[in-house]
């Protein structure tokens, strides 16, 4: 085997606690030319932002990218510190270096950081990519060295709540055990009803609170985020089951849709996912409000259709609403949306009947009246007269004037 994959192999096994007493781990350092001592460590990893999508460009290209990743690492960090550099089995740059020893711990921090946010920009210069940099606590002795690396991971996994090309400090984050778990049970609850109601905007409202709640009380891992967005988003699917068939256009939305993406590989960061779901969340109270308004339109049609069949008898809120099975209130409430009230509509719809009977027949007012469910011609005629701004016998008079 070659020389530099003994070294990153025994340098895997090493931040893994998989190595020998610290006499060996001596031992093997100078053996494989690692210039690094067994006190004052810390570890720091570093992993390209979008790595799969930065990968698929060109294997070729990929590989040169690390080398280069390499050299920017041992040139600004190792010019100052002992230490060195290699790819873990997850594609991570691992940077193990001797921190300043008469140094505050702050101001160590402070200085690494400092480096670290250096490589950044001159990664950014270079590459059309960007890199998240991952600090664990430091350790004085080699004791606790997988620890650090594990804290190291922690840390640069923080990038989900902190965004791309960020520097995390494992200290500055609060984590907890993997299977603490706080599910936000009343939000849930709140949201699913503003898009049953199919209000986006409430909707969205919540779901900020939604993950708000989650983080506040203590859920401070991605794989957590990642399984409460499941249980939303599954709750927001049976919704769409829900009423699927009341649907009038379901092109725009299946459901293996709702969950496509909610992991890890796709969902790099907590602002990726909110948007995730809050572009499902627009697309389901969507449909939910266009089927409304069309089954609203249908009850008022069926609303009108009826009223206009039966202006000869004693016309009510309550009689129609009985017909179409809805509430007098909710029946009165769509009249009112659609731009006209109930009352209104009746009484346009007798006048404009009574206009037509006015011009095409010889009807006298009074079979007119009872026609439109007035049972007497000269109350007819003052309602009439009221509605249009004339009289039946001016009505009639045009008609026999302009038609003799």
């Amino acid at each position: 085997e070659s020389f530099p994959l003994l070294r990153e192999q025994f340098l895997n096994r090493l931040v893994q606690g998989k190595t020998e007493v610290p006499e060996n781990i001596a031992s093997n350092f100078k053996y494989l030319e690692i210039d690094l001592s067994l006190s004052h460590l810390c570890v720091i990893a570093l992993q390209i932002d979008n790595l799969h999508s930065v990968q698929s460009h060109s294997h070729e290209a990929s590989y040169a990218d690390k080398l280069v990743l390499r050299e920017l690492c041992i040139e600004i960090l190792f010019s100052e510190y002992n230490g060195c550099v290699f790819e873990d089995e997850n594609e991570r740059m691992v940077l193990l270096l001797n921190y300043k020893q008469g140094l505050l711990e702050k101001d160590n921090l402070q200085y690494l950081s400092g480096k670290a946010y250096r490589l950044q920009r001159e990664i950014r210069n270079l590459y059309d990519f960007t890199v998240s940099i991952g600090i664990g606590r430091l350790q004085p002795t080699a004791d606790n060295l997988s620890q650090a690396y594990k804290e190291a991971i922690a840390a640069l996994e923080h990038k989900f709540f902190m965004g791309q090309s960020s520097i995390i400090y494992y200290g500055d984050v609060q984590t907890l055990p993997s299977d603490y778990f706080n599910y936000p049970d009343k939000t849930e609850s709140e949201i699913l009803t503003n898009i049953r109601i199919g209000n986006y905007k409430g909707a969205c409202l919540l779901l900020e609170q939604f993950f708000h709640e989650l983080q506040a009380s203590g859920n401070k891992r991605p794989e957590n985020i990642y399984e409460a967005s499941l249980f939303l988003l599954n709750s927001i699917c049976r919704i769409y089951l829900e009423n699927r068939h009341y649907f009038q256009d379901i092109n725009n939305i299946i459901p293996s849709d709702l969950l496509t993406g909610v992991n890890g590989k796709n969902m790099k960061t907590l602002l990726q996912l909110k948007e995730h779901i809050k572009d499902i969340t627009w697309r389901v109270t969507e449909l939910i409000i266009s089927d409304k308004n069309t089954r609203r339109n249908s009850l008022v049609q069926n609303a009108k259709q009826y009223i206009c069949r039966n202006l000869n008898k004693d016309i009510s809120l309550i009689s129609v609403a009985d017909e179409i099975h809805v509430s007098p209130n909710y029946l009165s409430v769509l009249f009112s949306e659609a731009g006209e009230s109930f009352k209104s509509f009746v009484i346009r719809a007798k006048m404009e009947k009574a206009t037509e009977l006015l011009k095409t027949t010889s009807l006298s007012f009074n079979q007119i009246a009872e026609t439109v469910g007035y049972s007497e011609g000269r109350y007819f005629s003052r309602i009439y007269r009221k509605f249009t701004g004339f009289s039946p016998d001016e009505i009639r008079n045009n008609k026999t004037n302009s038609n003799p």
